[in-house]
């Protein structure tokens, strides 16, 4: 179908998208220990509580779930290239939520009063492409309705940055401006 300023909009289906955050974290985590184990053994408390607590998980991780992760991260990746087959960028959100509120930390909750998992939300649709390793740019779309900013992500092919940059500069140019976040 075609959209405005002449893109084409579709649909595609990369199937193990829903996996995405479980590869990214046995991979990010196992990774992220590795490389600051010395520290980490000799001076953990110089670690944040929430930095810690990742690279603990990482120290803990069975080889077997990174190993699984890396396969299905090739998986990963020739899927989203076939979907990247027909069209030159793909388009998703950056997160499943408005952009946090700093000052609530890891405790935000959906205007219905439920509580989030930010981090799970923050990774959703950003893992898919953390794990793939394929270019991926962030820009804003405009507020939410409590005022803080939504965004989308342009996701394109191996080493084509400046396809994914030119069509951000295409969406940003057809966009209207967009107001300042509701902050106080």
């Amino acid at each position: 179908m075609a959209g405005s300023g002449g893109a084409e909009v579709d649909e595609v289906s990369i199937p193990t998208i829903d996996m995405a955050s479980t590869i990214a974290t046995n991979i990010m985590w196992a990774e992220a220990y590795e490389y600051h184990e010395k520290w980490m053994r000799t001076r953990p408390d110089d670690y944040g509580l929430d930095v810690r607590r990742m690279l603990e998980a990482g120290m803990h991780a069975p080889a077997v779930n990174y190993v699984r992760s890396q396969r299905a991260r090739v998986r990963s990746l020739a899927e989203a290239l076939n979907a990247l087959d027909q069209f030159d960028v793909l388009i998703s959100p950056t997160a499943g939520i408005a952009a946090p509120r700093i000052d609530v930390g890891g405790r935000a909750l959906m205007p219905n009063g439920h509580p989030v998992n930010m981090v799970a939300e923050v990774l959703r649709f950003t893992a898919p492409f953390n794990v793939t390793g394929l270019p991926a740019l962030a820009l804003p779309t405009g507020l939410a309705p409590d005022g803080l900013p939504l965004s989308m992500q342009i996701i394109g092919r191996p080493f084509d940055e400046s396809t994914v940059f030119r069509v951000a500069a295409a969406y940003e140019q057809a966009r209207r401006p967009i107001p300042a976040p509701k902050l106080a």
